[in-house]
């Protein structure tokens, strides 16, 4: 049941994308999530510039800082570029961790995530009016631990989900728009 569960997920977070490109949102709050964190920035820094660890809704997270190399995921069709030094979030990487537990569409959650900050470019395969969702987007990448596949021809998997780190419009900062899977074997972005 999980792999239908999964892919049902992946196929919803398009559709909230599409709505909230439209404009179409919420008026409910979102629910506070339970955030216990284990080592923190110290406060004169950026809400994304040190590494460390936080539990979100029982999942530890571990922020590993700005990715440092480009790297280029096919399918589904990413480019995932550092992104520049004075890069300042408009929310943390807890809080887009969060995201993935209190947003319209949860995250496929499989243990514990690993969490980075860049720009990404793409996907290929979504695209709304003529662009593709993300252009150079300061993005959260959110990778878990690996997991039976759901989508791909792989027996692990790991889930990344793809976090708004900038608010857009109808979007705030640290709104899950899109997930895939990448074999377990592969680096991590």
């Amino acid at each position: 049941m999980a792999p239908v569960m999964c892919r049902q997920a992946l196929a919803a977070s398009g559709l909230c994308l599409a709505l909230a490109l439209a404009g179409c949102s919420g008026d409910e709050a979102p629910e506070q999530a339970t955030t216990t964190p284990t080592a923190t920035s110290s406060p004169s820094s950026s809400p994304a510039s040190s590494p460390s660890e936080a539990t979100v809704d029982g999942h530890r997270g571990r922020y590993s800082g700005p990715l440092t190399e480009v790297v280029r995921r096919d399918p589904p069709g990413l480019l995932l570029e550092p992104p520049p030094a004075d890069a300042d979030p408009d929310a943390s990487w807890t809080e887009a961790l969060a995201g993935c537990f209190h947003g319209a569409i949860a995250c496929v959650a499989t243990g514990n995530a690993e969490v980075t900050l860049a720009l990404v470019t793409g996907p290929g395969d979504a695209v709304i009016k003529g662009r593709t969702i993300f252009d150079r987007s300061l993005t959260y990448v959110v990778t878990w631990d690996p997991a039976p596949c759901s989508t791909i021809a792989a027996e692990r998997c790991r889930v990344v989900n793809l976090l708004t780190a900038d608010a857009k419009g109808a979007l705030p900062a640290g709104t899950q728009i899109y997930a895939f899977e990448l074999p377990a074997d592969d680096d991590a972005a």
